[in-house]
C-alpha cells in the first residue's frame, strides 16, 4: 500500500478513555509499551472495541487509528499530540506494517496536516481505509523495535536518511548479538555494504549491551576519507591495511566474530590473475590470523549454474558449477575458508549473496535508470533474486550465530524468482512510461532459492517488501539523488565481468 497513511475509523470514543485502559498494560503516551502473551488478549479486545462497539453511536468528529511514518508522528508530537500515539506492530492484510499508532479525530488530522502542505501533499493522497478485522494482530512494541519501525518507514530522501536505513538493526539482530560474545571485525569494509554493515553492527551491540565494551573493527584500504570519518563518529574502529600483505593481515587485532567481505568482481576479465588473488590469497591469509573465530563469508550466488527461469532457483544442495573466472574464484575462497575452518575449529557461515539493492545501486536501479531515461532494457536474462541491502546486513551479522563446522552455505536473498520484465513494467507505471526491451528470454536464468533463509530464522525474517523497494528506487531515481554509477551487470551469462 503506498503512501504513509492506514486509516482506521472508530466510532465514538474519547481519547481519555481509550488512553486510560492502554496504560494498563504500561503504554505512556509517545513511549512504547510492554505486553506480555498473557495480556495480548486482553489488549486486543480493548483497541477492537473501538473499532467494534456493541452501540455504534455518530460523533461530530469520528476518531481513527491512524498508522503513520515518523515524520507525520514528530509533527502530531509537536502539535501536543504526544499523549494519543505509541509505537505499535499491526497486520494488514497478512502483511506486517510498522509505524506509529495514533488516536485522533478524522477531521482534526485533515485540519492539522493541511498547515503542513509538504506532509499533506504526500500523505493524504494515500489515506486509505482498511478492514477494522486487521486490528486483531496489533501489539504494542518494546523499545528495542524502535529502530524495526524506522527501518520500513518511508523512503529515504538523502544519503544520511538511506544510510540511517541501511544500518537500523532489527530486533532480531539486537536479540541474536545479545547471546554472542566477543568483538565484530569487519574484513573488506570498504566496498558497496561494508560501511552500513559496520554501523549496523555497531547499533545493534549499542541496544544489546547498552554500551561500548565491545568494539566494531572495520578494516580497509580506505580511500573514502568521508566514510572513515562517519564511522568513526558512530563509534566503528577504522584501521586502514592492505589484506594483500599478509604482514598487514597478521597484524590485525584478533575479534571473535568476523565477517569476511573482501574481494573482488568487476575488472576480472581485464586481471583476472587479481581477482584470484583477492578471492583466494586473502581468504586464505584472514582464515589462519581469525583461527577459531566465528566467520560469516560473503560469497555470491554466482556460484551456481543456471537454473530454469520458471523454477525455484538454485538451492544450497545444488551443486556449483560457476560459470567465468570470477564465479571460480569465489567457489575457491569458499573451498579455502572451508578448508580453514575445519582445520582450526572456525565455524563458518557461507553468505551466497544476490542482488543487493540499495537506491544507490543494484538490479532495481539499474532497471529504473533505463525506464527512466528511455533506455532498452535485455532480457535475455530472464529473471532475478533481489534483497534490501539493509535487509542483507542484518542477515549476514545474525548467521554469526548459525556458522557451524563444517562451513554451512546459505542463500541470501528475496523469496521470489522476479521476471525482469515485470520489474521493468512495474517501475514503468511508477514513471509514467513504458520500458523498451530487447532479446528474448532464455530458459535458464540466475536464481537463488532462498526457502532455507526462511526456515532458518522463522518469523524473525522480516524483508521490506518488493513494492516498497520498487517505490523507493522509483522515487530515489526520480529524484535524481546520487547513484554509484556501478551497474550490477545482472545481464552477464558467460561470466565475464
Amino acid at each position: 500500500m503506498s503512501g504513509s497513511f492506514v486509516l482506521r475509523r472508530l466510532p465514538a470514543s474519547g481519547f481519555v478513555s481509550l488512553n486510560s485502559q492502554l496504560k494498563s498494560f504500561g503504554w505512556r503516551g509517545g513511549e512504547p509499551g510492554e505486553c506480555s502473551a498473557g495480556q495480548l488478549p486482553s489488549l486486543r479486545g480493548i483497541v477492537e472495541s473501538f473499532l467494534t462497539p456493541s452501540a455504534p453511536r455518530k460523533p461530530r468528529d469520528p476518531l481513527a487509528a491512524v498508522y503513520v511514518a515518523r515524520d507525520i508522528a514528530d509533527f502530531l508530537e509537536e502539535q501536543q499530540f504526544h499523549q494519543n500515539y505509541g509505537v505499535a506492530r499491526c497486520s494488514d492484510a497478512g502483511h506486517t506494517r510498522l509505524g506509529y499508532l495514533c488516536v485522533i479525530g478524522v477531521k482534526k488530522l485533515f485540519s492539522m496536516l493541511r498547515t503542513k502542505r509538504k506532509l499533506a501533499s504526500r500523505a493524504l493522497p494515500g489515506l486509505s481505509s482498511v478492514s477494522g478485522t486487521a486490528v486483531s494482530a496489533l501489539r504494542f512494541c518494546p523499545a528495542s523495535e524502535r529502530n524495526e519501525i524506522l527501518r520500513m518507514s518511508e523512503c529515504p530522501h538523502d544519503l544520511t536518511e538511506l544510510d540511517d536505513a541501511l544500518s537500523s538493526p532489527t530486533r532480531a539482530l539486537i536479540e541474536t548479538l545479545a547471546a554472542l560474545d566477543g568483538d565484530i571485525i569487519v574484513l573488506g569494509a570498504g566496498g558497496k555494504m561494508g560501511p552500513s554493515l559496520a554501523r549496523m553492527a555497531r547499533r545493534a551491540l549499542d541496544a544489546a549491551d547498552g554500551d561500548r565494551r565491545r568494539a566494531v573493527i572495520a578494516v580497509s584500504r580506505w580511500s573514502d576519507v568521508a566514510a572513515v570519518a562517519s564511522l568513526d563518529a558512530a563509534g566503528v574502529h577504522c584501521i586502514r591495511a592492505d589484506l594483500l600483505d599478509r604482514a598487514a593481515v597478521d597484524a590485525l587485532p584478533f575479534a571473535m566474530n568476523v565477517i569476511f567481505m573482501a574481494g573482488q568482481k568487476f575488472g576480472t576479465g581485464g586481471d583476472p590473475s587479481q581477482t584470484w588473488a583477492m578471492n583466494t590469497i586473502v581468504p586464505a591469509w584472514c582464515g589462519e590470523r581469525f583461527a577459531g573465530a566465528r566467520q560469516v563469508v560473503f560469497s555470491t550466488g554466482n556460484v551456481y549454474p543456471l537454473t530454469p527461469r520458471d523454477g525455484t532457483g538454485a538451492s544450497e544442495s545444488t551443486p556449483p558449477a560457476p560459470v567465468g573466472e570470477y564465479a571460480m574464484s569465489c567457489l575457491g575462497r569458499e573451498r579455502v575458508m572451508s578448508a580453514l575452518g575445519a582445520r582450526h575449529a572456525s565455524p563458518v557461515a557461507l553468505n551466497r549473496l544476490n542482488y543487493s539493492c540499495a537506491l544507490t545501486y543494484g538490479v532495481l536501479t539499474d532497471l529504473a535508470v533505463k525506464v527512466r531515461d528511455g533506455a532498452s532494457i535485455d532480457v535475455t536474462m530472464g529473471a532475478v533474486n533481489v534483497i534490501w541491502q539493509g535487509d542483507a546486513n542484518a542477515i549476514a551479522l545474525m548467521l554469526l550465530s548459525h556458522a557451524a563446522v563444517p562451513a554451512v552455505p546459505v542463500n541470501v536473498t528475496g523469496l521470489d524468482v522476479l521476471p525482469v520484465r515485470d520489474l521493468a513494467t512495474a517501475l514503468g507505471e511508477r514513471f509514467g512510461r513504458a520500458p523498451v526491451f530487447t532479446g528474448t528470454e532464455a530458459p535458464d536464468a540466475l536464481l537463488s532459492d532462498a526457502r532455507a533463509l526462511r526456515e532458518r530464522f522463522g518469523e524473525s525474517l522480516h524483508l521490506l517488501p518488493l513494492d516498497r523497494l520498487l517505490d523507493w528506487t522509483a522515487e530515489w531515481v526520480r529524484a535524481s539523488n546520487p547513484l554509484l554509477g556501478k551497474a550490477t551487470k545482472f545481464e552477464v551469462r558467460d561470466g565475464r565481468f
